[in-house]
């Protein structure tokens, strides 16, 4: 808030913020999250995401700095940090990945096609004011995207299957339920606004991208 009150004294024309597709939640069910679907922050970063969000609205509201709000899902690439860095560092070890039985479908971001979209929504008039909720072109599952790791790493499969629900117990038991909803839960997201509005869409495919990111 207190940078993007400078900027309005700079007059800078327009502000992107980087959200959080968690500020819709942890997950999906039935339908894809869009720049409709309802906010459901999970967590307190993503909670502060949203009251950033909302903060951002009001105070940009009657000055001449347009707000642009962005809410990615996982952003990987070689240098990603966080979630993806961690999957990385198992992988890279060769150790057991016991995901195996895992069938969701998960939406995920690689950077570099952020970073286009982001240079878009500098560019593009009809980006100012606008949500966009964006990422790759395709939802892979959690072992999908393990393979492509590990293809990238050239490296022998370490997949081995596991029962769902002893996964869960075992998980939940030891405090890491929200790990296991990242991990073996469903979280879509369409894109559609942004390849109607911007004429965007990302320009490197996921399955390169993910074994070039190992």
């Amino acid at each position: 808030l207190n940078l993007a009150k400078q900027c309005i004294k700079q007059d800078i024309n327009r502000f992107i913020f980087l959200s959080s597709i968690g500020v819709n939640g942890l997950n999906t069910i039935d339908k894809a999250f869009n720049e409709s679907s309802t906010p459901a922050p999970h967590s307190d970063y993503a909670v502060s995401k949203y009251e950033a969000e909302l903060a951002l609205k009001e105070l940009c509201e009657g000055t001449c700095m347009e707000l642009v709000i962005i809410r990615p899902p996982l952003i990987y690439g070689a240098s990603a940090p966080g979630n993806f860095e961690k999957l990385l560092a198992i992988v890279s070890k060769g150790l057991p990945i016991p995901l195996g039985s895992v069938n969701n479908n998960r939406s995920f971001v690689y950077l570099h096609n952020l970073v286009n979209f982001i240079e878009t929504c500098l560019e593009q008039p009809d980006a100012a004011n606008e949500l966009f909720v964006i990422s790759d072109s395709d939802n892979i599952s959690t072992p999908e995207l393990l393979l492509h790791l590990y293809k990238g790493m050239d490296k022998p499969a370490g997949l081995i299957p596991f029962p769902i629900w002893m996964l869960k117990l075992s998980l939940t038991l030891i405090g890491q339920k929200n790990l296991f909803q990242q991990l073996c839960g469903s979280l879509e997201i369409d894109s559609t606004k942004a390849k109607k509005i911007l004429n965007w869409s990302p320009p490197h495919h996921y399955q390169n991208a993910l074994q070039s990111s190992a």
